[in-house]
């Protein structure tokens, strides 16, 4: 069913979003909770004076009396069917647990003494399917349960589809503005679901000028990123068909109570902000 790897093999820290539709709560062998969440787990390094880890974040405030919004773990390995980012400490509340015994027999200490809240994991589980996050778990000492998160496999940006009627823009050059707003330059930011038929979103900028709408920047490529009660985060990913990368290219959307209030494109490889106004 999941990928299979050569285990205890020790991996640099690798990015990922993935962006689950539900989740169980897991205690004793029972599952005592249970229930939808649309928020993205993601992964991304970070620099520290003991090195370079790895911060798992989760946006879901509902969910952080369970699992902290910024996860901190030490090394990822592979095991026989999963990835797993861990933190393995010298001592604390964790020492009778046995998943923590076990990685202090396999993989030794990560970090010193540490004393886990309820809300904190050890270790954070990946499991793939054909070379795609398919199930996240976290796994917790004090006390010992479980989180799974599940993605029932559709395109999970697919729900995520507008068209944003700016009436003007303002245009940033190195964190500078340079120009805007103009009195009057009428856009249209389209977001639907890929026209291609992949995974992910088309974006689409049009300039609707005189009535007509004429594409002011052709399609690209992007996905979810991020998502809060304020803001939509989209990054590009991805080739197109002469080779160019999507990924120098994302969209920050924002919104209130789900209605758009301003839409800010980004290229990032000339460091370019457009912020398209309501």
């Amino acid at each position: 069913m999941w990928d299979s790897f050569e285990p205890f093999q020790k991996l640099n820290i690798q990015e990922f979003n993935f962006k689950p539709n539900r989740y169980e709560i897991w205690k004793g062998g029972k599952k005592i909770d249970f229930g939808n969440t649309t928020q993205i787990i993601t992964n991304r390094e970070k620099q520290t004076a003991n090195g370079t880890v790895s911060v798992v974040r989760f946006a879901d405030t509902s969910l952080h009396s369970e699992l902290k919004s910024e996860n901190e773990f030490d090394v990822f390995i592979t095991s026989n069917d999963r990835l797993q980012l861990v933190k393995v400490p010298s001592s604390g509340n964790g020492d009778n647990n046995m998943g923590i015994s076990m990685f202090k027999m396999t993989i030794g200490e990560t970090r010193n003494h540490t004393d886990f809240d309820s809300n904190d994991p050890y270790c954070c589980n990946l499991f793939l399917q054909n070379g795609q996050i398919a199930k996240i778990t976290f796994s917790f000492s004090s006390p010992d349960k479980m989180i799974e998160f599940y993605s029932d496999g559709e395109n999970e940006d697919s729900g995520l589809e507008f068209v944003f009627h700016s009436s003007d823009h303002i245009r940033y050059e190195n964190g500078i503005k340079v120009s805007g707003p103009h009195g009057g330059a009428p856009r249209a930011i389209k977001v639907e679901p890929s026209i291609t038929g992949g995974n992910g979103l088309t974006v689409t900028l049009f300039n609707t000028d005189g009535g007509q709408a004429n594409v002011q920047m052709a399609p690209k490529q992007m996905k979810i990123q991020s998502a809060d009660n304020e803001k939509i985060v989209l990054i590009g990913f991805g080739t197109d068909q002469m080779g160019a990368s999507f990924s120098d290219y994302g969209l920050t959307v924002y919104h209130n109570e789900g209605k758009l209030t301003k839409c800010v494109l980004h290229m990032f490889d000339r460091n370019i902000e457009i912020e398209y106004l309501e």
